[in-house]
């Protein structure tokens, strides 16, 4: 299941920028744990969030609780490695914020950002391995050397995979290889602090195991869990920067991604494109909207044209138009 939205900025590839603002990758409300805003619950999330953005940039990771039982609430926030302080701060600040009002009746929530995660929960979490919901982006252009290239990606991967479940990394790994005098591939994977090195490595395990399915032969890939993130890209988006990348960061980062959502929950939202369980396909079914409203075509996405630019509905499965399910596309139109 697929819909295109917004892809990053050039900019946001190019230096650091004030992470104030940053819609959120994706977030979930899980509906099955409704309370009301003026239950202790709520009071307790509000305590709980308050000590996670307070805390979370001195070390880049917070694992807490706030409450007593039946009422209490369990927390966890990190932020992805590579960043420093001062945007982890941020990215936290804005997800606490924006969690709360996404989810404002829901006791077990989570929130994904490109620079940190958090989530809460009535249920203590903390060293369970938790692929339940997930979501995966991928750029739709396909490298022109798939063999070659899988093979590289494969050793890259199980490289910085090795580095993540070491203790010293805290979950963290990230590496590049040359692909060619002009071409660098890149590679970051994280677990959550809170597990351990066996958990952290069957979680990357199984994000990484969505590749073939979702990201075959495609220039750039994430695949973002509860308890761990792996991402690949032909330019670089870990710090520091390689200054002596080869090829434009714009021009790849302007390229059109889709994004699948791995769920057995209710709802995982995204930034004008909202899916649900419902939203699968079947044998039985006939083409099913995966996208519950057209998204906002943005300005890189309707560049060059000189009329018209809407979003129009693409099959996914190109050879069985009637049947497949299909992702949203800006296409330029004459008046």
């Amino acid at each position: 299941m697929s819909a295109t939205c917004f892809p990053t900025s050039a900019n946001a590839i190019g230096k650091r920028v004030e992470h104030q603002g940053v819609d959120p990758l994706g977030n979930f409300c899980n509906k099955n744990t409704n309370i009301s805003r003026s239950s202790q619950i709520s009071v307790n999330i509000d305590h709980l969030l308050a000590e996670v953005v307070s805390k979370t940039a001195l070390t880049s990771y917070i694992a807490t609780s706030s409450g007593k039982d039946p009422d209490r609430v369990y927390g966890l926030a990190q932020c992805r490695g590579d960043i420093d302080s001062n945007d982890c701060s941020s990215c936290i600040q804005d997800a606490a914020k924006k969690l709360r009002r996404r989810c404002p009746n829901q006791a077990d929530a989570r929130i994904w950002y490109d620079y940190c995660f958090l989530r809460y929960s009535k249920d203590d979490f903390a060293g369970e391995v938790d692929t339940s919901s997930g979501i995966i982006y991928f750029n739709v252009e396909n490298v022109t050397d798939p063999q070659s290239f899988n093979t590289e990606l494969g050793a890259l991967m199980d490289k910085i995979r090795s580095e993540a479940v070491m203790p010293k990394n805290e979950g963290l790994g990230k590496g590049k290889t040359k692909l060619s005098p002009f071409l660098t591939l890149y590679a970051l994977v994280q677990c959550t602090r809170d597990l351990s090195q066996i958990d952290c490595a069957q979680c990357l395990a199984i994000a990484v195991g969505n590749f073939p399915n979702y990201c075959k032969n495609r220039k750039g890939c994430r695949v973002l869990y509860s308890s761990c993130y792996v991402r690949y890209e032909l330019y670089p988006f870990y710090f520091p920067l390689d200054p002596n990348n080869g090829i434009s960061v714009s021009k790849t980062v302007d390229s059109e991604l889709d994004l699948f959502f791995l769920s057995n929950k209710e709802f995982i939202n995204i930034p004008h494109c909202i899916f649900s369980k419902e939203a699968k396909m079947n044998r039985n079914s006939r083409r099913l909207m995966i996208g519950s409203t057209a998204p906002t075509c943005t300005y890189n996405e309707c560049r060059g044209c000189k009329y018209k630019c809407r979003a129009e509905q693409v099959p996914v499965e190109g050879n069985d138009p009637i049947n497949s399910a299909y992702h949203y596309k800006c296409v330029c139109h004459r008046p």
